[in-house]
């Protein structure tokens, strides 16, 4: 019912690139009946706790041996027990912007220097890839020079290592012990192994930087033991990644932009790794990994406790929305027309008004003008109603088949001569 509303609300928070997410992650890892039931090991690691990222409620479903710093491992024959080994973990997540040397060269000459130092964990180390420079003079590295240090400079290696070295389209047959540098005279690597040949270039020229090992959240599923390369301009840190080597131009664009959790800043580590006992076969487990946004799980609660009445429910849902999103235009406004729907059309006024006075930007007041808009077609009153979407649309152009699709705009849909007369608002307010 209420699925058009949900999708701009989405849109909402996916516009928000480089504010704060919250998101509940769970994993399953499905071992098989009948493999060996000792010596056996899992190991895995969880997102660190640094920076804008925190991590809480971790649960596992088996006992864990270690740490969340050096990581957890189970004992096979404790899985086997089970069938598998499930966990879950919310995360906060403070994105590191994608490098875009764009945005980067438009404003002041930027820095690459390391950013001041916050918590311990920041502090490092940061474990690098060896760098044997008699080696790297011998590849092309060798044409890199100390003026190679600039932003403008490093976006050149950047594009440089993406578009000359190619991903294999299979690792079946990679050879991953042939020296990280044999890479570059094949001109063929794998998408991991492309961040170390970065490193590599950025080590030889003594940029800033660090390699991170995490997850990456994309598409609703988890991607394990992912690398990416952080370089400090300016005033935080930039990610670059290559990606994983998959393509998903038919997929469609995602709900929201790809979330990148760091889990070591070693490029060796790995987030997920099953060991099989001394002179086994590899164990053929399978991972299940998905997640969600704790905040739109807010808003679809909300929906369902609204479509069944149940408006205190609902109001609950949006205050818990709003713990975390205090100054969301949406949240608040949204949280008035509960309150309307629920009889307290005075009170519900008061949280519209207080979100069109925080509303900023062209889109946030284009969005409290349409609730607005809803506000009034609850109270039947169809102009009002009318003259409030029309404002909406000027700050904003918007799709107005949402007066079709919201049952909160029903009395203002049934007027006649709807579309002339809205266009006819539209036009006075220009």
């Amino acid at each position: 019912m209420r699925l058009i509303y949900l999708l701009l609300f989405c849109c909402c928070l996916a516009g928000r690139a480089f504010t704060q997410s919250i998101y509940n992650v769970r994993e399953t890892l499905l071992v098989p009946g009948g493999v060996p039931a000792s010596g056996g090991t899992v190991y895995a690691r969880l997102p660190l706790t640094t920076g804008g990222q925190v991590v809480s409620e971790v649960l596992f479903s088996a006992a864990a041996e270690g740490s969340a710093t050096e990581g957890y491992r189970w004992s096979i024959r404790q899985l086997t027990e089970g069938d598998s080994l499930r966990f879950s973990y919310r995360v906060k997540v403070n994105p590191v912007p994608a490098w875009d040397a764009d945005s980067l060269l438009s404003g002041p000459d930027p820095d690459i220097a390391w950013l001041p130092v916050t918590d311990a964990i920041d502090a490092g180390p940061y474990i690098l890839p060896p760098l044997v420079r008699a080696d790297v003079e011998k590849t092309e590295l060798r044409t890199l020079t100390p003026a190679d240090t600039t932003v403008e400079a490093i976006d050149r290696i950047i594009r440089r290592m993406g578009r000359r070295v190619k991903n294999v389209r299979s690792t079946d047959n990679f050879d991953f012990a042939q020296p990280l540098l044999q890479d570059l005279y094949q001109r063929q690597t794998t998408p991991q192994r492309k961040h170390l040949l970065l490193s590599l270039a950025l080590q030889y020229l003594d940029v800033p930087h660090r390699v991170v090992a995490g997850k990456v959240l994309s598409y609703g599923e988890v991607r394990e033991n992912e690398l990416w390369v952080e370089i400090p301009v300016g005033d935080r840190w930039r990610r670059v990644y290559y990606g994983d080597g998959i393509d998903r131009s038919d997929w469609g664009t995602p709900d929201e932009p790809d979330q990148f959790l760091a889990c070591a800043y070693d490029w060796r580590a790995l987030t997920l790794e099953v060991v099989s006992p001394p002179g086994n076969p590899p164990i053929p487990t399978t991972l299940t990994g998905r997640y969600t946004n704790l905040i739109v799980d807010f808003w679809v609660a909300k929906d369902q406790a609204l479509g069944r009445k149940r408006y205190a429910q609902a109001v609950s849902y949006l205050d818990s929305v709003l713990t975390y999103l205090p100054r969301s235009v949406v949240a608040i406004s949204e949280l008035g027309l509960v309150y309307t729907e629920a009889g307290r059309a005075e009170e519900g006024l008061k949280y519209l008004q207080q979100a069109i006075q925080l509303a900023a930007t062209p889109a946030d007041q284009s969005t409290a003008q349409l609730q607005l808009g809803k506000y009034y077609s609850i109270q039947r009153q169809a102009e009002e109603s009318l003259q409030a979407v029309a404002r909406a649309y000027i700050y904003s152009p918007l799709d107005l088949s949402v007066i079709y699709t919201d049952p909160r705009f029903q009395y203002l849909a049934q007027q006649r001569n709807l579309e002339f007369r809205l266009n006819a608002a539209v036009e006075a307010l220009r």
